[in-house]
């Protein structure tokens, strides 16, 4: 997965649930914000945006695991930008392979 990820503009991740929160969540199928930040910067991702918020977490709680998740960022010197995805938010991707440009392979006559 790192290698699929590695170098990406964006990542948009499920992180329903900080560290203490996952044990008793595991095997849901929903993210840890600790392993999700983790696999952001061993994928040198350039922006990861948090969603998938639990219900029960208020705007004061997800503040909070932004906050954690920018602090793990900056522990591990990384460069990754963190937010969380909100509703109504729009993100602006570069075109992908802009400036290149292909070539059609002609077929060699026999």
């Amino acid at each position: 997965m790192i290698d699929f990820l590695r170098g990406s503009e964006v990542l948009i991740m499920d992180a329903q649930y900080d560290r203490e929160e996952y044990p008793e969540h595991a095997g849901w199928g929903h993210g840890c914000l600790d392993h999700v930040v983790s696999l952001a910067l061993r994928g040198e991702v350039k922006k990861l945006f948090l969603f998938h918020h639990d219900p029960s977490h208020d705007d004061a709680k997800i503040s909070e695991m932004v906050a954690h998740a920018r602090q793990l960022v900056k522990t591990a010197k990384g460069t990754v930008q963190v937010d969380a995805a909100r509703e109504g938010a729009t993100v602006e991707l570069p075109l992908a392979g802009r400036g290149v440009r292909s070539k059609s392979r002609k077929p060699k006559a026999e």
